[in-house]
């Protein structure tokens, strides 16, 4: 196959002056939002909120995928509680191995390169399918017959089509990457120029195609990483799979339509259309990055989440599925994120032996979490099982589909 100009993915990025300024509008105020909402979050709640996100993206950017992994089959998998079912046991593995992999870019214990180098690329996606069992690296057809396998790390070395979009040539794909690293490389000390190719870079990516498969993954996780390198979404307190898989009809009709050739001399000077990208990039930015914002702003005004949280603990501890006192101890831990085995009694006002065994209760069901079994120290733990009563709509029913925010 003749070897491709990187001149074809051009535009890289959308001209600022298009669309009347609204377009450096709309990052200037996720930019505002991202600020706002990180510093109205309790620090004590941060951690376990952060826990949660994790796996509500990998939860959700499953779904867009097309595999459903219920949240308490989440949190089973993070307890190495495995499914005697097969199918499920690999759904449960796959959702693990992205929370991990997560963990490791909000960590930042992950190459010391840009995260837009195909370095960076190579890394996240081993990551994910080292994690994982190896029937996950084998590519069938509809008919169920092997067509080849994935080799974690490595760009693909066959030529594939993407519903109507031909990417480039595996021969072609390093320069590619390298012309994706160049246009897009982060600088922390300019967001807002950043923000601006937030959209434009997601698509490029998926664009190049560097992988046999998991380029959906690797581009979600890359715009995830791609925000904190801009310095938002610094403590993994939102996520942009959430809005992507509620939306995932009109992200997939967007992602094909920004891969059209330019239209006229009034759609950029680029070879593909600047309008379509502009498209894309304004849906990104609005109805995905500051709507999910929005949504987890509303859903985190700390003092309805005590409300909802004590309720629910309350309500189990009137049908004795909770001791008595079990309330007390998580209001501290919502005020301190976490408490002392030694000081339960205290803050409980029982028995030291009945603040033990509230301690254990609500370990046992997920609401208090430790590092081992014995640990001095347990912390408040949102697990995803528990966040239809503590956090509504955050694992909504059929995102799967075409379902919309209200």
């Amino acid at each position: 196959m003749a070897t491709w100009p990187v001149e074809l993915m051009e535009p890289m990025r959308v001209s600022e002056g298009r669309d009347g300024g609204r377009f450096v509008e709309l990052a200037a105020r996720l930019q505002k939002l991202d600020t706002a909402f990180e510093a109205s979050v309790p620090q004590s709640i941060r951690a376990a909120l952060a826990d949660l996100v994790r796996s509500m993206n990998c939860y959700y950017s499953n779904l867009i995928e097309g595999h459903n992994t219920r949240p308490r089959d989440i949190d089973r998998a993070l307890a190495q509680d495995y499914s005697d079912e097969p199918a499920k046991r690999e759904l449960q593995e796959e959702a693990k191995a992205h929370i991990e992999v997560q963990r490791l870019i909000d960590r930042g214990e992950m190459p010391a390169v840009p995260v837009t180098a195909a370095e960076w690329l190579y890394w996240c996606h081993r990551e994910f399918y080292e994690r994982i069992g190896a029937e996950f690296r084998v590519l069938k057809n509809q008919s169920g017959k092997v067509i080849g396998r994935v080799t974690p790390g490595e760009l693909r070395t066959v030529e594939i089509s993407v519903g109507a979009h031909q990417p480039p040539p595996a021969a072609d794909l390093p320069r590619f990457l390298a012309r994706f690293h160049e246009a897009y490389q982060p600088d922390p000390e300019r967001p807002i120029h950043g923000l601006l190719a937030l959209g434009a870079s997601h698509h490029r990516l998926l664009w190049i195609h560097p992988f046999t498969d998991g380029n959906g993954r690797v581009a979600r996780l890359f715009s995830h990483a791609y925000l904190q390198a801009l310095g938002l979404c610094k403590d993994s307190l939102w996520s942009v799979s959430r809005g992507l898989a509620r939306k995932r009809n009109r992200y997939r009709n967007l992602l094909a339509h920004a891969d059209a050739d330019r239209r006229s001399d009034l759609d950029g000077r680029g070879h593909l259309s600047e309008i379509a990208l502009l498209d894309f990039s304004n849906f990104f930015l609005q109805e995905v990055a500051i709507d999910q914002v929005e949504f987890m702003q509303g859903l985190m005004q700390t003092n309805s989440l005590r409300e909802r949280v004590l309720a629910y603990v309350r309500a189990d501890m009137a049908q004795k599925k909770l001791p008595s006192g079990s309330d007390r101890l998580i209001n501290h831990a919502l005020t301190y994120g976490s408490l002392a085995r030694g000081e339960a009694a205290t803050i409980s006002g029982y028995s030291d032996r009945q603040a033990r065994e509230a301690v254990a209760a609500l370990s046992g069901k997920g609401l208090l979490a430790s590092d081992s079994p014995r640990g001095k120290q347990v912390r408040l733990n949102f697990s995803a099982s528990l966040a239809e009563a503590w956090f509504p709509e955050l694992f909504a029913a059929g995102a799967a589909e075409s379902a919309e925010d209200p």
